[in-house]
């Protein structure tokens, strides 16, 4: 993952008592984009290679969200309605009224609440292999059961982390052309394994919201009421996220359209960030 970190910057605001870094770059004249990230991977991570090449023509802001990255932590059980009213939170706290947003996984689920519950502002909306759009996961018995069992969530991220051949088999769950990932994507990404930032916030979050009934967070039956115009990308591999989610999604959204990446698993940033970087610039452009 190589890119020109000179054109990014790393900026703190106050949000709720929580210190909140997030990235930005192009200029605060230009169209404004807010991408939110996923479960496992904060913005610092994520979004820089597509943030660089977005900046060109966009202001761009990646925010890690409270308990990811150099966010501050949170400590109590939660779900995703708790980023979801963050979210409205951060973007007073920046004074961004009018923006598009871009959300992954667990992100995707963020900006599709945010954009349902307060609409005005969200000119146009991308979801990227997002949650939120059905009701169980493929695995949602066995994540139901290790949210309720923290030791062995524990001892299954210390295994990931610290045997290279069983990190490389786990990273087929979010990347599906592991070979051409760089190797310092590889080694980014088993640092961020083995440090403790995050791994308790995905702990409490699974836990509040992975429910046995199924996801506490489901739009389905929301989804026609949403009028604003919506980019859905799903990666044909993914294993976490159901590419059936999003084509339903697409039948339900007004004005959507659905783009499905080929060879491409849960975290198409990763796999093919100039490709999405390309689908989300052409997309804006339309009018």
């Amino acid at each position: 993952m190589i890119v020109n970190k000179n054109t990014i910057t790393g900026k703190w605001v106050l949000v709720d008592n929580h210190k909140i870094h997030y990235l930005e770059s192009g200029e605060q004249n230009e169209e404004t984009i807010v991408f939110i990230h996923g479960t496992f991977l904060d913005s610092n991570f994520l979004y820089q290679t597509t943030a660089e090449l977005l900046s060109k023509n966009y202001r761009v802001i990646a925010v890690s969200l409270p308990g990811y990255g150099y966010s501050s932590k949170i400590y109590s059980q939660h779900n995703t309605f708790y980023f979801i009213n963050f979210l409205d939170k951060f973007l007073k706290a920046l004074d961004i009224s009018d923006m598009s947003l871009v959300g992954n996984s667990m992100g995707g689920s963020i900006v599709l609440g945010y954009a349902l519950t307060y609409r005005l502002g969200v000119q146009k909306l991308v979801l990227i292999d997002s949650y939120g759009l059905g009701h169980k996961l493929p695995m949602h018995k066995l994540v139901y059961e290790i949210s309720k069992l923290p030791f062995l969530f524990d001892l299954i991220w210390n295994i990931c982390s610290k045997s290279e051949k069983i990190f490389f088999l786990s990273m087929k769950f979010f990347v599906h052309n592991t070979e051409i990932v760089a190797k310092d994507t590889v080694a980014e990404l088993r640092k961020l394994l083995r440090g403790k930032v995050g791994r308790k916030t995905i702990k409490l979050w699974l836990r509040g919201e992975i429910k046995k009934a199924g996801s506490y967070t489901n739009f389905e039956h929301q989804l026609h009421l949403l009028n604003i115009p919506t980019l859905i990308i799903h990666g044909e591999r993914d294993r976490i996220i159901p590419l059936d989610w999003s084509v339903k999604a697409s039948m339900k959204i007004k004005k959507s359209k659905l783009h499905v990446l080929k060879e491409t698993g849960h975290n198409p940033l990763i796999d093919k960030p100039e490709e999405i970087s390309q689908l989300i610039d052409e997309f804006l452009r339309e009018k």
